[in-house]
């Protein structure tokens, strides 16, 4: 056990009940395989598997492999139909303490501008716009708390001529702080919203478009919406998740280091095509407010916690 292996990713977990493969009951050989993987990682290691996922036939959304795994990174969620079922799946897991690592990618990119640049710099700016990364951003927004991780990128080749984006350091957007989180999120139609100490946030699930407003610091005016003017309901319940521990295994390492870095949120105008937030500025402060929930992991994994 190295110690700078934190532990086992699986990846295609969705894959191993496929009906085409050649060995019957192939899903509870694999299932028998990675208990016997979980029972044998050294103390101190996590198990991660890409095994949550809204757009299968699993009705549960293969909540079943949290009953082994840590918890889940999250791809191939961006089609509107799986935006509400992946926030309820990551709920879920998240209230049961399992770790969620969200694959985020830029929204609403002129890929034909983007290839012409040939700077990386230039790539992380334009990738930092509020336009391309709030959606991402905020749709992560709505669910995070301890164990929640957020990879926003282009691409993951760290060859230099790549000039692939995945570095989530460089992006204002996250590395600022945050603030600690006022409630969940609340659901009202399509629309999302949830309040942090410092930021509101506003998703429309159907348009894929978001709000991120900073709240200007205490002793100043603000223009931001008041909590009266957002929808008052309540999230819907989340899949339960029957027969697992409310934590992280004992003995598995702190993903919370003592010096993390912290985040905020760059505010976005409101589209153009969005419903408008009564009293929500289409430009932004321009102070830097210092809010409270670290965030850290490996190279394009960020963490927001209290």
């Amino acid at each position: 056990a190295h110690d700078e292996i934190d532990g086992v990713f699986i990846d295609g977990i969705v894959k191993t009940d496929r009906r085409y493969l050649p060995v019957k009951n192939h899903g509870k050989a694999y299932l028998a395989t990675a208990n016997e993987l979980r029972e044998r990682l050294p103390p101190g290691k996590i198990l991660i598997g890409n095994g949550l996922r809204a757009n299968t036939s699993n009705k549960n959304g293969y909540l079943e492999h949290l009953e082994y795994l840590d918890g889940s990174y999250l791809e191939n969620w961006g089609r509107q139909e799986n935006l509400a079922p992946t926030l309820k799946l990551m709920s879920a897991a998240l209230k049961k303490g399992r770790i969620i690592m969200l694959n985020g990618a830029p929204r609403n990119v002129n890929q034909a501008e983007y290839d012409q640049m040939r700077k990386l710099d230039d790539r992380y700016d334009y990738l930092g716009k509020p336009e391309i990364i709030s959606f991402s951003l905020g749709f992560f927004l709505l669910v995070a708390e301890p164990h929640a991780y957020l990879s926003y990128h282009s691409g993951v080749d760290a060859h230099p001529r790549m000039l692939a984006v995945f570095d989530n350091t460089r992006f204002e957007a996250i590395t600022r702080k945050l603030g600690k989180p006022l409630g969940d999120y609340v659901k009202n139609g399509n629309e999302y919203t949830r309040e942090f100490e410092y930021l509101k946030v506003w998703v429309n699930l159907k348009t894929t478009q978001a709000v991120l407003t900073v709240k200007v610091p205490s002793g100043q005016p603000s223009e931001s919406p008041s909590a009266s003017d957002w929808p008052t309901s309540q999230p819907s319940e989340s899949p339960s998740l029957t027969g697992r521990p409310s934590s992280l295994p004992s003995g598995h390492p702190s993903i919370l280091p003592s010096e993390a870095p912290f985040v905020s949120i760059q505010p976005s105008p409101i589209p153009s095509a969005s419903p408008s937030i009564s009293s929500t500025p289409s430009t932004q402060p321009s102070e830097k407010v210092m809010l409270d929930w670290p965030m850290s992991m490996s190279l394009s994994y960020h963490q927001y916690d209290t």
